[in-house]
């Protein structure tokens, strides 16, 4: 598998949701209209992907560069979080208390 810069310990880990999901979190987070948080979605968008393709030249959007991806859209913040930790812990159990 293809990963950005891989290190020792690491876990790569994608949070995505559907982008109506995103910008009703984001207009209700900012105190916003759906509007205002769409422009500003489509923004952040754009330059996360700018930013993940020049400076560490890989899509951030190609499911090969993760461990895991989750999709907060249908999964609740908590069942993110017992995921992320699952996957890590089996990924090292050798770091288990």
């Amino acid at each position: 598998r293809q990963r950005a810069q891989r290190r020792d310990l690491d876990l790569h880990v994608r949070l995505e949701a559907p982008v109506r999901v995103r910008i009703d979190r984001a207009a209700e987070t900012a105190g916003v209209s759906r509007e205002v948080a769409a422009q500003r979605q489509s923004r952040e968008d754009r330059l996360r992907t700018e930013m993940s393709n020049r400076l560490m030249q890989y899509d951030p959007h190609d499911s090969n560069n993760y461990d895991l991806v989750i999709n907060t859209g249908e999964n609740s913040l908590d069942d993110a979080v017992d995921r992320i930790v699952a996957t890590y812990q089996e990924r090292y159990p050798e770091l288990v208390p």
